[in-house]
This record gives structure tokens, C-alpha cells and sequence, in this order.
């Protein structure tokens, strides 16, 4: 599945086809910079979220004081309280409760307190429990007997309930605020976020993961969480570009899929041909749509396809699947070669493991080499120290393309015509998702996808096109079968295609029922052909090949000027295309069907160079987000 430089190409993704293949295209360069792709979240209420303010509004900071359990210092209490405890003893109990009213991890029996009252009267022991239940809400206290000796223990209550006893009864539970970044996937950034908190990035929860070369826009939640701690949090940042607002307290936490799709602002720069000879390319999109293809990205970015490791995965071949995974590839960090080649040729997961440095102790590689350092032949074990989402991303990736070549058949051969036999969703299926905690996976964050959740299995809502119903549906209401062991196919002829397909890698559908729960692949359906919303398109002229031509949401709330079309007096010509899609979508297959570009990574890239080639001898040649990737190199750091 590989194009000559090793990477991933769309011909081996099963890519093959256009909707309007008669229709030019024309070329431009994609991602020249990150602020070249712009992607900002759809509400389930159909509205496009930005980031309107950086500020906590009134009615937060008045009805959710920041701390209603802050306590008198030692020096405020009166003189009857102070001949109650100790300066020490009081100092210990305001620390405890502090902590604990800000992190909700179990306290060690070694974080109680020991006041020693042998020498205090019944009453005044009393006085002393009263004084900790006023002061103190969230501390528990209790005399004990140690021989001759008297203590009252102090303590942090924990609650059955997880409810904080510091939150206002009239506040709701979950923090909502909107999340803006540049350069830095979903997880980079809550990983840092939740660093200034003292906690892990599943600490929030979020609708879906953004592309990390791009600027987005998304809606976080947090259980527990103040806007003003939030807020401090984020104002200490410095060397990353992430800003967050919007405040606000709901109910309920935000879940995976809780999002109408994605709004993107894409610049294509360096186009050559005039809007007149692309412009019915862009009509055909805006009316007709896209084939609603897998991009590039499901497939990886190695010389290993991640289908090739889901093949394995599907047989139960768990040799072959760690095999792979750990199988040395060209143009990789020095020491994680050595460890793959280690590993390849001792078998000595350990050693393998030790050559890894700090910020690869996060990949998939080194969770593996420490699940075999236990049991070099426990392979399903190895695989166990893998997240869920981690593991589906190989059979994933080859369900995905068994589907695009299906789909890639199937329009080669009836076009956008509905036949007898097809498949066709019929309403919207409830979704049962998980919990919304953030999770990394290799898919997530790729560019140009919108994919915040799995399609989901909805028989119920699957229909088969007969003679009775033809009429009812158009080719918008077709979707082609992801294969799995609880899916029908169409009743058609593209049934066999499946089967003939799947037996090619000797398989057949029951073998997607894995003894292995988070391999089990009951498989789902996908529309084949999606209709953008919202699209629109400018061509602007400049000159400066590397000036940011579009304003985030970020310079918006900064005030800055946006940038001057030079028109035809500028040395190049840039598409600034705007288009809204739904969730599962790849906004790269979208580019594709205007463009007639290979979306591969190599063939960017050489676009990509061809403007750098433009360059004066004299200026620095070079990535040109040096500067814009620092931040990136920063996270690899401290992951």
C-alpha cells in the first residue's frame, strides 16, 4: 500500500474514483502552514462554535464564588479558638482542605492530623469537633484512645457520591468551555491543560478529536472545575498556542459524537489556472458532493500499513500482529530503530524497552516491549497494554479498505445510479457511545478528517432498495456495508464482490467475531456519496508565499487586520474554500474530488517544495514552521 517512497498512496487505499472525473482539476498546495487549515466544531444545535471571549462573565464569578470553604488564617481566629489548637495543627488542617477540595484522588492515611487532647475536658474536646465541622465542611474528625492517651483525628471526608463538598448546590457539575489551538492535536493540548491542573488528560471530555497541523475550535467539559482555576491555568501557558473561554456550567459532561460535524476554512495555495477554468469543479461539489472515501490517514504513515497489522488482528494471527507493529521501518528516531532492531534480533523485549527515551514512553511501540518484557511469547497480553481505541485502529483501517474498494467498484460500475438490491439508512439511529473521556490514538487528529466517532451498527435502520421503493431514495441515501460478523450486505450483485474480496485474505464474515472483545468487529454502515453545506470559495492574490491569508478566531478576538487581497497584483494566487461537514468525513477526500490531486503525503510535500524551490539563492532554504513547530517539539519533550 505504499507509493515509491515507502507512504501510504490512494490507488493501494482503494482510492480510485471521481464523481466528476470529466470535470478538470487544477493543482494546489496544501498545509503549506498550519494556519492554512482552520476547523472549527458544529454544536449539536447546528451552530459553528468560536471562541467569543476569553473572559469569565458576571453571572459565573457572582453565582460560583471561586472557594466558598476558604478558611480564617490562624492570626483571624479569636483567642478562644487559638487555645483550642496549635498554630502547627491548624496550618496542617487548611492544607488538607485546600488540596482536597481541588483534587478528588483518594488521600493516604498518612495525610490525617493527630491532635493530642489527654490534658482537655469533654467540653472543650467538643468545642473542638464543633470548631472543625464550621470551619472545616470537607475535614472529618474523631477522638480515640491509645492507652493512656487521648488524640482527635482529622481527616478528608470521602464522599460516596464524588460531589465535592466546596460546590455550590445551584451550580451545575460540568464546566463547558471552548477549547481554541494551533499546531497541537486534542490530546497535546488537554495533556497540557490538565499539567497545569495536576491531573491526566481524561480529566475532560470532549465531542471529538482536531487535526493537529490546523487551527480548531471545539467545546471541552470538566467535571469539579472552576472557570477561574481553568482560566489561571491557561493564562500561565507560554510557548503554546492554545486560549480557551466561553464559560459556562451544565449538567452533563460533553460524550463522543455530541457534534453535528465540523466547519473548515482551507487555503490551497499557489494555484496556477484561473477561477474560470476550476470553477465548475467547485459547483460540482457544492451540488453533487464527493465519494465519502477513508482518507490516507486511516491507513497510517509508515512502510506498514496499519490494514496490513488489522488483517492479522481479524485472523487471531497475535505473533504477527506484534510482529508487525514492532517491525523496523526506514526514517524513524535512531533509538527506537535500535529498540525495533533489538527486539528483532534478541526477542529481548526488556533491553528493547530501556532503549527507548522519556518522550517515547507514551507510544505504541513501548507499551508493547513492556507488555512482552513480561512474557515474550504472552502476545495477546503484550497487546492488552494497548487503550481500546488504540487496537481498533488496525482493524479498523482494514475494514475501511475492503469499503473504499467496494465503494471504488461499485460507482466504476453503476455511477451515482441507485439498483435494486442497495442498501439505504432510513431515519437516525440513537448512538451509544462511551463516556467522552479523551483517548490517543494514531487516527485521531489526522489531517483533513472529521471522524469523531465510529458509524454505527443500526440494522433497524437499514433498508434494501426494491422495485416497490426505488423511487423513494437517491444516491445521498445509499450506504455501502464496513464488514463485520453483524452486518447484512446489499442484495445484489456487490454482495459476492464482498465475499470474493474477503476471501482473498482467506476470510470469511463470521471471522470478524474475535475471542478477543476489543478486536470483535460487528461492523456498520457508510453513506457513499456526502453533500458538503455551507460552501464557498474566494481566490485572493499575495505575494509573501509564507503570510497567513485567512484570520483565526483568535486573531478575530484580538482585533487584527485582516489580510489585503493584492489581487492580480500578486505574485501568487491561493483558493480559500469553506465547506461544512458531517461527523465520519474526511475534508481531504473533499480537496481530492476538486483538485484531482493525489492526497498522499509525498505529494504534498513535493508540492510543498515546488514553492520553497521558488526561493531566491539567497534566501534561508528550510522548513518554513520552524518557529510554528516549536511548540510541537515541545510536547514530544515532556510526553
Amino acid at each position: 500500500m505504499e507509493d515509491d517512497d515507502g507512504l501510504i498512496n490512494e490507488v493501494k487505499a482503494g482510492i480510485t474514483e471521481y464523481l466528476s472525473s470529466d470535470v478538470p482539476g487544477f493543482r494546489g498546495v496544501l498545509k503549506h502552514r498550519y494556519s492554512d487549515f482552520n476547523v472549527n466544531e458544529i454544536g449539536l444545535d447546528g451552530e459553528v462554535i468560536h471562541i467569543k471571549t476569553t473572559t469569565i462573565s458576571t453571572r459565573n464569578v457572582e453565582a460560583c464564588p471561586e472557594n466558598p470553604l476558604e478558611s480564617p488564617s490562624y492570626g483571624e481566629l479569636s483567642q478562644e479558638v487559638k487555645d483550642l489548637f496549635s498554630p502547627l495543627s491548624w496550618a496542617r488542617m487548611m492544607q488538607i482542605s485546600k488540596k482536597y477540595a481541588v483534587d478528588t484522588r483518594k488521600p493516604s492515611e498518612k495525610e490525617s492530623i493527630r491532635i493530642d487532647v489527654t490534658s482537655k475536658e469533654k467540653d472543650e474536646r467538643r468545642l473542638i469537633h464543633q470548631c472543625i465541622k464550621k470551619h472545616f465542611p470537607n475535614l472529618n474528625s474523631n477522638t480515640i484512645d491509645e492507652g493512656d492517651k487521648k488524640y482527635i483525628t482529622v481527616s478528608y471526608i470521602q464522599l460516596k457520591s464524588d460531589r465535592r463538598l466546596d460546590w455550590p448546590k445551584d451550580r451545575p457539575e460540568f464546566l463547558h468551555f471552548t477549547l481554541y489551538k494551533e499546531n497541537l492535536d486534542t490530546f497535546a493540548a488537554l495533556s497540557i491543560l490538565a499539567k497545569g491542573l495536576n491531573k491526566t488528560a481524561s480529566f475532560f471530555s470532549f465531542s471529538g478529536s482536531k487535526d493537529k497541523r490546523a487551527r480548531t475550535t471545539q467545546r471541552i467539559s470538566a467535571r469539579y472545575l472552576t472557570a477561574e482555576r481553568m482560566s489561571k491555568v491557561a493564562n500561565n501557558l507560554h510557548g503554546f498556542k492554545i486560549v480557551i473561554g466561553d464559560y459556562d456550567y451544565k449538567g452533563q459532561r460533553l460524550r463522543l459524537g455530541d457534534l453535528k460535524g465540523s466547519h473548515f476554512k482551507i487555503v490551497l495555495r499557489d494555484v496556477t489556472k484561473p477561477l474560470e477554468e476550476f470553477k465548475h469543479a467547485l459547483e460540482m461539489l457544492r451540488n453533487v458532493g464527493f465519494i465519502n472515501y477513508f482518507g490516507l490517514q486511516r491507513f497510517g504513515t509508515s512502510s506498514v500499513p496499519t490494514s496490513s497489522i488489522g488483517l492479522q488482528a481479524i485472523k487471531q494471527n497475535w505473533e504477527n500482529v506484534v510482529e508487525l507493529i514492532l517491525k523496523p521501518r526506514p526514517n524513524e528516531k535512531e533509538m527506537l530503530t535500535k529498540a525495533r532492531k533489538t527486539w528483532q534480533e534478541s526477542n529481548n523485549a526488556f533491553e528493547a524497552m530501556k532503549l527507548m527515551p522519556r518522550n517515547l514512553k507514551s507510544s505504541i511501540e513501548y507499551a508493547v516491549f513492556k507488555g512482552l518484557s513480561r512474557n515474550n511469547k504472552d502476545f495477546v497480553g503484550a497487546l492488552g497494554h494497548l487503550g481500546k481505541n488504540t487496537k481498533s485502529i488496525y482493524t479498523h483501517a482494514y475494514q475501511s479498505l475492503v469499503w473504499n474498494e467496494m465503494v471504488s467498484k461499485r460507482i466504476k460500475k453503476y455511477g451515482t445510479k441507485v439498483i435494486i438490491g442497495d442498501l439505504v439508512q432510513v431515519g437516525e439511529p440513537s448512538k451509544n457511545v462511551n463516556n467522552g473521556k479523551s483517548t490517543k490514538t494514531e487516527d485521531e487528529s489526522s489531517e483533513g478528517t472529521n471522524e469523531e466517532s465510529e458509524p454505527f451498527n443500526y440494522n433497524s435502520h437499514i433498508k434494501v432498495v426494491d422495485e416497490a421503493n426505488i423511487q423513494d431514495f437517491t444516491i445521498y441515501d445509499v450506504v455501502m456495508t464496513v464488514p463485520g460478523h453483524d452486518v447484512i450486505f446489499p442484495d445484489n450483485e456487490i454482495k459476492s464482490w464482498y465475499e470474493e474480496r474477503l476471501s482473498q485474505d482467506d476470510l470469511k464474515k463470521e471471522d470478524f467475531k474475535n475471542r478477543v472483545k476489543d478486536f470483535d468487529l460487528p461492523g456498520s454502515y457508510r453513506k457513499i456519496i456526502v453533500r458538503p453545506d455551507a460552501v464557498k470559495w474566494q481566490m485572493m492574490g499575495y505575494s509573501d508565499e509564507n503570510i497567513c491569508l485567512t484570520l483565526s478566531d483568535y486573531d478575530i478576538i484580538k482585533g487584527n487586520a485582516p489580510f489585503q487581497d493584492e489581487g492580480d497584483e500578486g505574485k501568487y494566487k491561493a483558493l480559500i474554500l469553506e465547506l461544512s461537514l458531517p461527523v465520519c468525513c474526511y475534508a481531504t477526500m473533499a480537496l481530492r474530488e476538486i483538485t484531482k490531486e493525489d492526497t498522499a503525503v509525498s505529494v504534498q510535500s513535493k508540492l510543498t517544495n515546488s514553492i520553497n524551490g521558488k526561493r531566491a539563492a539567497t534566501e534561508p532554504i528550510g522548513d518554513v514552521e520552524t518557529a510554528e513547530n516549536e511548540a510541537s517539539k515541545k510536547i514530544k519533550t515532556e510526553q
